[in-house]
């Protein structure tokens, strides 16, 4: 696992306090956060249906799993998603 800081980065409906679905629900919601890893700043997704949702970033075309630890602060996966 390793660890990253997060980035605030809205996208434009966010400032605007828009979805990005009309339900809020979806594979592949982008977030407002970002983190910097294996240099490059890499866009945090939401795939969300109900009440419960995973958080997970895109790395070299496969999907690693985050975990916010509520200090400004991500865990990522060493393990992509399925593997």
């Amino acid at each position: 696992m390793d660890t990253a800081a997060l980035l605030d980065r809205p996208l434009w409906w966010h400032v605007r306090g828009l979805s990005y679905t009309a339900s809020g629900y979806g594979a592949k919601i982008p977030t407002r956060g970002m983190v910097h890893y294996q240099g490059r700043d890499r866009r945090i997704y939401c795939t969300i249906y109900s009440n419960s949702g995973t958080c997970w970033i895109v790395v070299k075309g496969r999907k690693h799993i985050v975990s916010d630890d509520y200090q400004g602060n991500v865990t990522i996966a060493a393990t992509p998603w399925g593997s």
